[in-house]
């Protein structure tokens, strides 16, 4: 990166050159050592010199607050979305690709799984709010967190948990087979307990899983943590799942 191109209005962030680190105060390049950076080289090399942009960790938190690129299961990161509204996620799952997040609270924004719930050939992978979840939430998440994303099934960035993940059986939906395992956070109820983002009160939140009898009725989980279904027309809670290197 060359000079020209630091944004010098972003203050504390923070570059490598020259085998040190720098940041930026919101005018200059300062050094560790509190010196300005043409204290050690001149104008003219100064346009000769190529930045790089050191990317800085998501804070997470455990029993304090701490900074880290390493996740456990139930570690909690927090950060904003675009429009500014302030989230939650919980890791519950370690995978060979990365380790998975759920959001521990809706968004504020409730959605349908369907538009139209009479459709006979709903599925999750043909639902509203799949493509939802990948076109118009997508967007708001902050490019620290887009960048670190991996795909997940149907390529998706973003995804609804299913109902053996979090209850660990499938109640109303088809067998999901031996290889899907409940999360680790989701055997305490109050872990599948959500807020809703807006007004913090209690909030019954979709899953992806069809129910097994029905193409117009989906999983959900009820405002107490409990498993149970409804109409895919219907408004509801969302917590997407995501997967993060």
């Amino acid at each position: 990166m060359n000079i020209l191109n630091i944004k010098w209005d972003n203050p504390n962030t923070k570059y490598t050159a020259l085998g040190k680190t720098f940041h930026s105060n919101g005018t200059d390049l300062i050094d560790q050592t509190g010196k300005s950076i043409l204290d050690t080289v001149s104008v003219k090399e100064l346009s000769e010199i190529d930045f790089t942009k050191i990317q800085e960790p998501i804070k997470v938190e455990r029993t304090i607050q701490i900074v880290t690129e390493m996740y456990d299961v139930g570690d909690v990161i927090s950060f904003n979305l675009n429009d500014g509204e302030a989230v939650k996620a919980m890791a519950v799952k370690e995978t060979s690709d990365g380790m998975l997040f759920i959001l521990v609270d809706c968004i504020k924004e409730e959605k349908p799984m369907v538009d139209d719930e009479d459709d006979e050939e709903n599925s999750y992978k043909n639902t509203d709010m799949r493509t939802y979840l990948n076109s118009d939430l997508l967007e708001r998440f902050p490019e620290e967190i887009r960048e670190r994303m991996l795909p997940m099934e149907y390529d998706d960035y973003l995804r609804l948990a299913t109902e053996k993940e979090i209850f660990g059986v499938n109640g109303y939906g088809a067998d999901e087979g031996d290889n899907v395992e409940q999360f680790e956070p989701m055997k305490l109820r109050r872990n599948r307990i959500a807020f809703e983002g807006d007004n913090g009160n209690h909030q019954w939140w979709w899953l992806q899983t069809k129910h097994k009898n029905s193409a117009s009725l989906f999983a959900f989980v009820g405002y107490y943590g409990l498993a149970t279904y409804g109409s895919a027309g219907n408004s509801g809670g969302v917590r997407p799942v995501f997967l993060l290197s």
